[in-house]
């Protein structure tokens, strides 16, 4: 329940609690605020509203006041309060000294409501409607029962809830524009100047791991110098996961981040490599019992001594580095639905239950010749072990006889034994594939590693004409051992995606992925060395956020 309320500049109250955080960093005075329109805070909730920032500014600088105040405050979230924090932070409030955030969106509309310009209305739904819901009910609960009369007269002056508090306002802007943008922390993170550290998990569930790799290249540039002393004003922490893998990656090192930042102590934290992607993390998501078998220190993602390496997809359904001559393509049933959530207790298959190793992941990892719906594609087993780490990105050259084709790719990592572990997924709508080439990110060659898709302008597809599609899959770092294969998955998008689920209008038609010497489609792979000795190889299912798939018997 609060202990303060703190009067904004329009008269709305925000509420907030202060208390000593005994569990990770007892050295810290811990403020949790509720947004304006949630908990006992009042006004009106409006998402991601730039009031917001505004007042977490005046939240900030009164605390920083405060008689038991150093003066030097620190911001740090996870999810909403990490968009919360670094939307804050560009405020640039004069007593923020830190931020550290995991699990931050860059962009609204790619990572969250529209992958690819195709609609996720699961998460969106379940969590503007459910959850939270659900966390505030649980905050007024508190208040009420401590007979807290401003948490009273601030939600009964409250009144009826923002039309932006409901996904119907998302699936009534299909394309990009200025609502999402208004609301982007990437729009405003140029403006953060304090140093900041991020986290992300690559299979993050809620949000898209594309948004952090967005908010650290602009923040910050450059290194700075502090008494002749190189001084990284940012961090980026990277690791396999989910959402609350991430939190719990960014809690391993936020009491040092803070020890240095707010309170001078020399930890030598800010002169850590830039980077830092960690490998095959296991804990139960607290600071003292996570760990990882590995970590690679990097200059930044994609890093500067990056090879990209170029799989053509062949005839058969292989991926080779031998680019194809004359061939006839792959051809699959596109627009059509499909159920593909994975349960502990099994997987649903097109009605068959296949029993999986460790937690829910993507369904299409299965080798299955006999589904017309998918196409499979395999590298041949790696003689050597391969680090990948960065953006990926599928070129696919494809004909239709629709007028558009929505497009879903995944990838995996096939052990010799056949089991299957999902790493990443990318998604497009093909009538959005212009691409903004201010943004598009390119290798030295040319190639594109990252494209940018502005999703302003569809332009249908012309039936029966060749058409080549970037598809951008969502970054990653993995280690693939010898014996081990990579897989691509080409389809359309499944009607659930853990807790993903896509709204498709491409009708149903076939859809052929091209290979021939004209049309080349082809998967571009982030390779990295890994200097010293690897990390053992772990045992499939083991990690977090790795489903493993048994093959079919």
């Amino acid at each position: 329940m609060p202990t303060h309320y703190v009067r904004m500049r329009d008269g709305v109250l925000v509420a907030v609690r202060v208390a000593v955080d005994d569990a990770t960093a007892p050295r810290f005075l811990n403020a949790q605020g509720s947004v304006r329109g949630t908990g006992c805070s009042g006004g009106q909730f409006d998402l991601f509203q730039r009031a917001e920032a505004f007042d977490g500014r005046e939240v900030i600088e009164r605390l920083a006041h405060q008689p038991w105040s150093t003066g030097k405050v620190g911001m740090v979230g996870s999810s909403y309060s990490a968009h919360e924090a670094l939307l804050t932070a560009s405020t640039r409030p004069p007593s923020l000294v830190a931020v550290a955030a995991s699990a931050s969106s860059s962009d609204l509309y790619r990572d969250v409501a529209y992958p690819g310009g195709i609609l996720d209305e699961v998460f969106t739904l379940g969590w503007s409607q459910g959850v939270r819901p659900s966390a505030e009910e649980q905050s007024v609960l508190h208040a009420v029962e401590a007979q807290d009369d401003l948490c009273a007269q601030d939600i009964a002056l409250r009144g009826a809830a923002s039309p932006a508090d409901n996904i119907l306002i998302s699936i009534a802007r299909p394309t990009d524009g200025p609502w999402y943008q208004a609301r982007d922390v990437g729009t405003y993170i140029g403006l953060v100047q304090v140093p900041t550290l991020l986290s992300v998990a690559w299979q993050d569930e809620e949000i898209a791991p594309r948004g952090a790799l967005e908010l650290f290249r602009d923040l910050h540039p450059e290194p700075i110098l502090v008494d002749g002393k190189r001084v990284e004003p940012k961090w980026l922490l990277g690791t396999n996961g989910v959402h609350f893998t991430s939190h719990a990656s960014l809690s391993h090192d936020t009491p040092a981040w803070f020890d240095h930042w707010l309170r001078g102590v020399d930890n030598g934290i800010e002169r850590r490599a830039p980077v830092e992607l960690r490998f095959d993390a296991v804990g139960n998501y607290t600071r003292t019992g996570y760990a990882w078998n590995g970590t690679l220190a990097l200059d930044a993602l994609p890093a500067a001594g990056t090879t990209w390496q170029r799989l053509f997809l062949r005839v058969g359904q292989g991926l080779s580095g031998d680019a194809p001559a004359s061939e006839p393509g792959d051809t699959y049933l596109g627009g059509v639905p499909r159920e593909n959530w994975l349960f502990d207790a099994g997987i649903l298959v097109l009605g068959e239950a296949q029993p999986t190793d460790h937690g829910p992941a993507l369904l299409d990892l299965r080798d299955d010749p006999g589904d017309s719906t998918a196409l499979v594609y395999r590298t041949a087993p790696l003689e050597q072990a391969t680090t990948l780490a960065g953006p990926v990105t599928a070129s696919l050259w494809l004909s239709t006889t629709a007028t558009d084709a929505d497009l879903f790719v995944s990838i995996a990592d096939v052990q010799p034994d056949g089991k299957l572990t999902y790493l990443a997924r990318g998604l497009l709508r093909a009538s959005h594939r212009a691409l903004d080439e201010q943004r598009t990110l390119r290798d030295a060659q040319g190639d594109v590693v990252r494209p940018w898709h502005p999703h302003t302008n569809p332009q249908p597809v012309v039936p029966g004409e060749p058409q080549r599609v970037e598809v951008e899959v969502l970054p990653f770092a993995h280690v693939l051992y010898p014996g081990h294969r990579l897989q691509l998955v080409v389809m359309g998008p499944p009607l659930l995606d853990g807790l993903w689920g896509y709204v498709s209008t491409a009708p149903p038609a076939p859809v052929t992925v091209l290979d021939d010497a004209a049309h080349p489609s082809s998967l571009l792979v982030p390779l990295v060395a890994w200097p010293g000795p690897l990390p053992p190889e772990p045992a499939c299912g083991t990690i977090d956020g790795y489903a493993c798939v048994r093959p079919r018997t």
